[in-house]
């Protein structure tokens, strides 16, 4: 086993492929180097949130950035109108004190069903390093929201841009010091496949776009 990953590591290399140098090494009891530095290096350059822009967009989903919370719904209805779509949401609970009727959004706070054309939620953090974000599940916040609607917006606070999944799972730790939450979902695009012929699809298994709109 171990030769022929050997070779199948030695053919990569003369092509050309750019390969980690091994598993990090312990050094002084502490792991050399965090993950993402060694797997995904940042060649660009730039800050956590630019950074996480393009690994979002490069997922397949869009970005839009707005100054506060309280310009989500605006944001929305831009993006709902760009679809084509109706201006009509379900959205998690903790978006109830924005002016979704200010927007011209028709919004509900619960959980989604079938008939649903778009939901709205929040999500806790965000990794710059792959574009993944992590929204938890709780009794004003139904997963659902995010899985259902073929049209899924994300609204996350520019603060909440941390480097990996690890700082990731120590940010919903911090925030859930005692009990974690029931469920979470991590949220990095659009649902796709290509399990038939190879071909990619959006919107096999889950929402068909995916709008995060970034406040801060």
């Amino acid at each position: 086993m171990r030769n022929d990953r050997e070779k199948v590591l030695a053919n990569l290399r003369r092509g050309g492929a750019a390969l980690p140098d091994g598993i990090p090494q312990a050094r002084n009891g502490e792991m050399h180097g965090r993950f993402s530095e060694r797997f995904f290096p940042d060649s660009e350059g730039g800050d956590l949130l630019s950074r996480f822009i393009r690994m979002a967009e490069a997922n397949a989903a869009t970005t839009a950035r707005v100054s506060g919370m309280d310009e989500v719904p605006r944001a929305a209805a831009e993006w709902l109108r760009k679809r084509g779509a109706d201006l009509r949401m379900v959205c998690a609970g903790d978006l109830a004190e924005l002016d979704w009727d200010g927007a011209g959004i028709a919004a509900e706070f619960r959980g989604a069903v079938e008939s649903d054309g778009a939901g709205a939620t929040r999500v806790i953090a965000a990794a710059a390093d792959t574009g993944a974000m992590l929204q938890i599940s709780d009794a004003g916040h139904s997963l659902t929201l995010s899985l259902l609607p073929p049209l899924h917006l994300v609204a996350l606070r520019a603060e909440d841009i941390v480097a990996d999944m690890d700082a990731v799972w120590a940010r919903m730790f911090k925030l859930h010091p005692e009990v974690p939450p029931r469920a979470a979902c991590l949220i990095s695009g659009p649902s796709r496949t290509a399990d038939i012929e190879q071909t990619l699809v959006l919107g096999a298994h889950g929402p068909l776009a995916v709008h995060v709109v970034i406040a801060g």
